[in-house]
């Protein structure tokens, strides 16, 4: 069995929530493991189409209901950086229907850099990180209509569809509605789960010093995690941490953020009128 919806993106923009809103449908079963990453030559293309079925096999054996199965991965939408996706994915899926995820270009920035930082991968200011070569990805990565032009290549306009992380925090509902009608499963359905989100940067911590220990990938650290969440309130675990964590600097100078607004323009205007959203709401 091969996917029928995948969830292509972008990275910090809400697919992990949304992964779970579509897996809460009784018609529609997303894979346990998200960010499959296949399409990928770098990732799992190598390990070929029956390894890919396979994500999607066990999905069917558990209910007959399912009409709908799907991955989410955001890595799919980092053109340049991951050439060569909606090639392949066209040859295996071509009649998949894609959902793309957005938002404030900017604000995805500052996402995608604290989600670097809190996984200890980034250790300088956002502002010192824009003046390096690594700048170059994160402003591909933001620029929503480079990526969808690769995928009109090999995917019809109406096999795409384009929400905002705003729309899904403002009126959740109706969004959910539309992606359902747009998926052709019952759209009146209420999911369960609509109330949370899930993977959200502002939950992650980062503890530095003599403490740093704690987030160890070590088998001592590993271990010491396990036996703190065994006994100790989750909620308490959150609360310590928000305490004990270091925070981002994701400031930006005025000429920086100039800049950045200059290089997302022209991209975010095309991206408004192939969507026909208004994103009023946005900085760019």
């Amino acid at each position: 069995m091969l996917p029928n919806v995948i969830v292509i993106g972008a990275m910090k923009c809400g697919t992990s929530s949304l992964h779970r809103y579509l897996d809460a449908h009784p018609n529609i079963a997303m894979t346990k493991k998200k960010e499959i990453d296949f399409f990928i030559d770098r990732k799992n293309w190598t390990k070929g189409q029956a390894w890919y079925e396979a994500q999607f096999d066990e999905l069917l054996s558990q209910d007959s209901k399912i009409e709908i199965v799907g991955e989410s991965s955001p890595n799919y939408t980092m053109f340049p950086t991951f050439e060569g996706v909606p090639q392949r994915m066209a040859a295996m899926v071509p009649d998949a229907k894609l959902i793309y995820v957005v938002r404030d270009p900017i604000e995805r920035i500052k996402s995608h850099y604290q989600h670097q930082w809190y996984d200890g991968r980034k250790s300088q200011t956002l502002e010192q990180v824009l003046q390096t070569p690594e700048r170059k990805h994160y402003i591909s990565t933001s620029r929503y209509y480079q990526q969808i032009e690769q995928f009109l290549s090999y995917y019809k306009p109406n096999q795409l569809l384009v929400l905002t992380v705003e729309q899904l925090k403002s009126d959740r509902d109706a969004t959910m509605q539309r992606v359902f009608e747009f998926l052709g499963v019952d759209s009146t359905i209420s999911v369960a789960n609509l109330a949370a989100e899930f993977h959200r940067t502002s939950d992650k911590v980062r503890v530095s010093g003599p403490l740093s220990f704690l987030q160890s990938k070590s088998a001592t650290g590993a271990k010491f995690r396990q036996t703190v969440r065994a006994i100790v309130p989750k909620i308490w675990i959150k609360k310590m941490g928000q305490l004990l964590t270091k925070k981002p600097d994701v400031e930006l100078s005025h000429e920086t953020l100039t800049a950045l607004k200059e290089d997302l323009a022209e991209d975010a205007s095309k991206l408004r009128e192939f969507s026909g959203l208004s994103l009023d709401t946005w900085s760019v």
